[in-house]
């Protein structure tokens, strides 16, 4: 049985260059663990072009160390700030890398299997013209970019750069199963007969992106169907989000990231929400935590953008009468209500502001 580990999207980034270096060297300790003929790095290995140049030694170091075979493309991130540069620039020949538009057959160590790689590219409109050969063994395909079945429509897409794969081009390659990168959720999908899979980022790249960071083993047997399983990055951490209330006095509620039994690696998000006389015990609060905090984990934010300030807000007999019955309520209140009265607070709290201000 062949074994081919896939991952994708790393964003391999300057100023998070140990972080990122130790997410790579447990994806390639995962490689060597289950003596996978190859790689697969399915594009935006670097975070940019700038990072590339930065980044470069160290990535191709560990991969060279490594002594496996690593097969990668560029994504559309490789070309962030490329100015008037090109990926041809800085050699990254060590490995097996791709950047080149249109398809390219990466040769395999058996015969079993090949696989056939789609750079990103900003217009794929010749693939019609495309002369793929016939397929003769088993044949993977990795690409980089959005299957539009792959997920919901979320609103306009914030990079820069078309990133749309039709399912009629990925077609074209009578794939057994395609190697995807670009969405950072894992996702394993059958669309019109296609095996598609995106592993997801091995690590946690910003805000927002939840859930154990993975990448996918893929197991190919003489016969039958490719397995794919995900196997976790435990230096990755997870992205943890808490939401903590600010007192009337600029006090906050009392919470430490062991509460939710944060790890070093973990990226930690704090949203502050309330209404305060002012910002001055609060900002204090936010630095000191800060300096602490950012010691012990991989990073931490504390956003407090939520908050409304109101000079002598805490003295109105009103906003007293207020958290006392909301303390009683809260205090009786299953945890599956928590998050349903702290937005009753908030709610109600920016109500009595606009009463006192008119």
């Amino acid at each position: 049985m062949i074994k081919i580990l896939h991952c994708s999207d790393i964003h391999f980034k300057e100023e998070e260059l140990d972080y990122c270096a130790k997410v790579w060297s447990e994806i390639l300790e995962i490689g060597k663990s289950e003596k996978v003929e190859a790689i697969c790095v399915a594009g935006d290995v670097f975070d940019t072009f700038e990072d590339l140049v930065a980044c470069r030694e160290t990535f191709l170091k560990l991969a060279v160390d490594s002594k496996l075979r690593i097969i990668a493309i560029a994504g559309n991130h490789e070309y962030l700030q490329i100015k008037n540069q090109n990926l041809a620039t800085y050699d990254l020949s060590k490995i097996s890398w791709f950047h080149n538009p249109g398809f390219h057959l990466a040769t395999a160590e058996s015969d079993s299997w090949e696989l056939y790689a789609l750079p990103y590219s900003q217009d794929y409109a010749d693939y019609r013209n495309w002369k793929i050969p016939q397929k003769k063994k088993r044949r993977l395909l990795m690409a980089h970019g959005m299957v539009p079945e792959a997920v919901a429509y979320t609103g306009p897409d914030s990079e820069e750069g078309s990133h749309i794969l039709e399912i009629d081009l990925l077609s074209k390659f009578d794939a057994d199963c395609i190697l995807l990168g670009h969405i950072h959720k894992r996702s394993d999908l059958q669309i019109n007969g296609l095996s598609v899979h995106y592993p997801g980022s091995p690590r946690v790249w910003r805000k927002g992106e939840k859930g154990q960071r993975s990448v996918n083993l893929l197991e190919i047997p003489e016969s039958g169907s490719i397995q794919v399983k995900a196997l976790p990055i435990a230096s990755a951490g997870v992205y943890r989000e808490v939401l903590l209330n600010i007192e009337p006095n600029g006090n906050v509620q009392a919470w430490e990231p062991d509460h939710i039994s944060a790890k070093k690696e973990d990226y930690l998000s704090i949203e502050l929400q309330g209404v305060a006389d002012n910002e001055t015990i609060l900002n204090i609060w936010r630095d000191t935590k800060l300096k602490e905090w950012s010691q012990n984990y991989r990073k931490v934010v504390i956003n407090t953008e939520m908050i409304k300030y109101l000079d002598g807000f805490s003295s109105e007999a009103i906003v007293k009468k207020f958290l006392e019955k909301w303390n009683v309520k809260f205090a009786e209140s299953p945890e599956d209500r928590i998050p349903i009265l702290l937005k009753a607070r908030q709610i109600g709290l920016e109500e009595i502001i606009g009463k006192i201000k008119a």
